[in-house]
């Protein structure tokens, strides 16, 4: 049986994206994990990793100072939940707020750069303990 894959689109330059090995962009030989990357590669510098196991992309396409915006803005919300002061759907409510999305529509991989912006800037720097007082 056949599946039928919904490919992206590149938002660059409108080509389609092409399912393609993760080592065509890390040049890692070792590198087999699944990607959408721009039909353009490397003209057009747009990807996207796929959930492990399959085919669909981790998000929209996005190019490397957007994919490096996701990065600090995953980096700066999981240090909340993974400090247990919060479970990770509270941060992601939170997180939700803070771009403006609805509740349970917040995901990193579909924001753009002004979203991750706003997310860094709200969880970035925030300790998964309390500093004590120093009397």
């Amino acid at each position: 049986m056949a599946v039928k894959l919904d490919m992206p689109v590149c938002p660059e330059c409108g080509k389609p994206a092409e399912l393609k090995r993760r080592k065509v962009v890390t040049g890692n030989n070792a590198d087999d994990d699944w990607m959408w990357i721009c039909k353009n590669y490397p003209e057009c510098d747009m990807y996207v990793g796929c959930h492990p196991g399959g085919f669909k992309p981790l998000g929209t396409l996005a190019g490397s100072r957007l994919r490096a915006l996701r990065w600090r803005a995953h980096k700066a919300i999981d240090t909340s939940w993974q400090s247990g002061k919060m479970t990770r759907t509270e941060v992601y409510e939170e997180l939700a707020e803070v771009i403006g999305a609805d509740k349970g529509k917040a995901h990193i991989g579909s924001m753009n750069e002004q979203e991750c912006e706003k997310a860094i800037k709200a969880f970035d720097g925030r300790k998964p303990w309390k500093t004590p007082k120093i009397i």
